[in-house]
């Protein structure tokens, strides 16, 4: 019998080799190269030979036998094809780099976390309004790593590219190089990474997507693994915390896998184990609710504190998956092949990852998905990919992993932005925002923060009042009203204290979104209520509402009252279940919806101010949702008019005669080359019918609440 030589290691990648090599006789298991397979795979490989026993230098026996010169022929053909299968690995690898650093960027939203990060190494602690403790980022875990780049580095731009490179690498080496069954498996799993365009962008952006991936392979790695049960359960619970703690819904793609950990461990075990393993996220938890308030994010309550009818959510997320579907070809197939695989592999372990997959993908279609087009869809459709590369009725079709290379290099090539060609001049700012407001976030803002935009404006904290020759007051700042907070916020410092009614102010949004026909997803504007911008400002409770009052009375407690009181636990439970939070659901049904016409006198306004002088002046009128209604106390017949307008905002003018409307003005009081710009002077032209019939009052609205100033007036004259 001839036998192989002893100094030779044989690669094995199908069932049909395997058979032909051991029809030689008894063949060592130190002679065949398993580093592609793990030992599940050759459970069901080797299933028709008569025992196979890992990790010995036992034999597997065959019955039968055929030439020597057969079985070589056979080897020499799959020598061949693991080497073809190999360069096409490496050259996937290759693609996906390039496309992670033509598309490497920093999202406007990424901002939001810097500022809190430099608030904290500024002595501020963790705020993002310095006279605040609100938790405004939701991936806490994400949060700590950027503040450890910023202690080595002292920047954020490329600290925030350089870990979101490092993560994404690696959760792609792993999924390439251990997770994967084979070579041809893993060059096909990293071809769909290379042309997917949403994996690519969100390699990088600052925002916590690539720690969410590293997250996910290490999870997967353990999953498949051979392990001891008990100690497998510990380590993917202590991951899945992490998970939940970088972001707190990707908690669904972890728990059903570690649900299927839990069947072969004792209950009592179970419960040990597990407590271990989710320390990371119940001591998260407690510091958010003692130094926060609340174990939510504020932008947590501003997505979900809408009080939008969930069917228009649910069409919402549809529209969010079609948008996904034109930008990123790629993406939506993959999913649903990763979840057929799972079906129909007969793997419980995977088919628990599909579980935790489809229900995070239904979660999205529940909440409306997002405004970034992709972005929420990345750690479902890479727990697809993982699952593609690890299933065994892939292996037994040779023909599957070239057709599916090939589906994904066209699929791919088909994006309108794909990876490999983006440009440093792309974008698709002018396009502006979808119907539904679902946006290719990347084309938003790579001209500006894209590392090789050759526009590229790098950001630095507190840059713009010296800029402007300001030295704001932390402890007395400016107040500026503002929802694109994420650059602004981080480049104004801790001397702006910012109004976010979109995202990021911890009174406002737990009201819900004002407007309920006309909203953008991830954009749901907030009215602010009369009296918070002067609460704000004087730092005085300033509300006329008692409900109103109340809450915002718990809400200064808990954001800035000493942390360790009893009124503050009062105030923590009142918000979250007692009289605060009753009374804001009540404020919501009875007067939100309508704020009321509020009236003054002409004479009421002071004398003409200054340009420039401060909105917050205590003789000036803050112009409230409701409008500001001027009554003249005569008629007038004035054709031209002056006023004084808080700056940085539209605002439109009514003219009445006897109740009648006799015609409108629009105008915008712009920034006049300032940031903060104060009072600005206007001049109108008064309608001609107006002019004609006499009017004896005006009426002031406020208009384009998506960014706006304070809306201020602080004088009316006629001319």
């Amino acid at each position: 019998m001839i036998r192989p030589q002893a100094s030779r290691i044989w690669p094995i990648v199908s069932e049909r080799d395997l058979a032909l090599l051991v029809r030689l006789g008894p063949v060592p298991l130190r002679y065949i190269d398993c580093r592609d397979h793990h030992c599940a795979r050759f459970r069901v490989a080797l299933k028709h030979l008569d025992r196979l026993v890992v990790g010995e230098k036992r034999c597997y026996h065959a019955a039968g036998a055929t030439s020597f010169l057969t079985t070589m022929t056979s080897l020499n053909q799959t020598q061949g094809r693991t080497l073809q299968w190999g360069i096409v690995r490496w050259v996937a690898v290759a693609l996906f780099v390039i496309g992670v650093i033509r598309t490497a960027w920093v999202a406007e939203d990424a901002f939001i976390t810097f500022r809190t990060i430099d608030n904290f190494f500024n002595g501020y602690g963790l705020r993002w309004n310095v006279a605040d403790r609100v938790q405004t980022y939701s991936h806490p875990l994400w949060m700590m790593a950027l503040t450890v780049g910023r202690w080595i580095t002292g920047e954020f731009y490329y600290s925030a590219l350089v870990l979101g490179g490092v993560c994404s690498g690696l959760a792609v080496y792993l999924l390439g190089f251990k997770l994967s069954m084979s070579q041809r498996a893993s060059a096909c799993c990293l071809l769909i990474l290379a042309f997917s365009k949403s994996f690519v962008d969100y390699s990088t952006s600052g925002l916590e997507g690539p720690l969410t991936h590293l997250l996910l392979a290490i999870f997967a790695t353990l999953h498949f693994g051979k392990m001891p049960a008990k100690k497998r359960l510990f380590w993917m619970t202590l991951v899945a915390s992490l998970g939940a703690v970088n972001r707190p819904d990707s908690v669904l793609l972890f728990l059903p896998a570690v649900v299927v950990a839990c069947r072969r461990v004792t209950l009592g075990d179970c419960f040990k184990v597990t407590l271990l393993g989710g320390l990371p996220l119940v001591a998260w938890t407690a510091f958010a609710t003692l130094y926060y308030g609340t174990p939510i994010p504020v932008t947590g309550y501003s997505k979900a504190m809408t009080g939008i009818d969930s069917r228009e959510l649910v069409a919402q997320g549809f529209r969010f998956y079609a948008d996904v579907a034109t930008a990123d070809p790629i993406l939506l197939p993959t999913l649903c092949v990763g979840w057929f695989v799972a079906i129909f592999g007969r793997s419980v372990r995977g088919f628990s990852l599909a579980v935790g997959a489809l229900l995070y993908c239904v979660y999205l279609l529940k909440i409306g998905g997002g405004y970034m087009s992709g972005r929420f869809l990345t750690p479902p459709f890479f727990v697809s990919v993982i699952l593609v590369g690890r299933v065994v009725i892939l292996e037994k079709r040779r023909w599957i992993y070239p057709v599916s290379a090939i589906t994904a290099l066209v699929l791919g090539l088909l994006s309108p932005a794909t990876p490999i060609l983006s440009g440093p001049g792309f974008s698709t700012r002018q396009e502006g925002l979808d119907l539904h407001g679902v946006v290719d976030e990347r084309g938003t803002w790579y001209l500006r923060t894209g590392l090789l935009s050759e526009s590229r404006d790098m950001p630095e904290p507190n840059s713009l009042p010296k800029l402007l020759g300001l030295n704001p007051d932390p402890s007395d700042p400016i107040i500026f009203l503002d929802s694109l907070v994420g650059i602004d916020g981080f480049l104004c410092g801790p001397g702006v204290h910012f109004v976010d009614p979109m995202l990021c102010d911890p009174f406002l949004m737990r009201l819900p979104a004002w407007d309920l026909a006309d909203w953008k997803i991830g954009h749901f504007i907030r009215r602010v209520p009369d009296g918070y911008l002067q609460s704000v400002s004087s730092q005085e409770n300033r509300f006329a509402h008692p409900g109103l009052a109340k809450a915002h009375g718990d809400i200064c407690l808990i954001t800035r009252g000493p942390l360790f009181t009893k009124k503050r636990f009062g105030a923590i439970w009142s918000l979250a279940f007692g009289e605060g939070k009753e009374a804001l659901r009540k404020y919501a049904e009875v007067d939100y919806r309508q704020p009321p016409l509020v009236q003054v006198a002409l004479g009421d306004f002071s004398e003409p101010h200054p340009e420039g002088t401060s909105i917050w002046n205590s003789g000036f009128h803050l112009v409230p949702d409701g409008g500001l209604q001027v009554s003249l106390g005569a008629v007038s017949h004035a054709d031209q008019m002056e006023l004084g307008l808080g700056g940085l905002a539209q605002y439109e003018v009514f003219f009445l005669g006897q109740g009648k409307p006799l015609g409108s003005v629009l105008d915008y009081a712009g920034m006049r080359g300032k940031l903060f710009p104060g009072i600005v002077k206007v001049e109108l032209e008064v309608p001609v019918e107006a002019v004609r019939a006499g009017y004896d009052a005006l009426i002031v609205r406020r208009r384009n609440r998506r960014r706006s100033g304070v809306h201020c007036v602080a004088y009316i004259q006629f001319q």
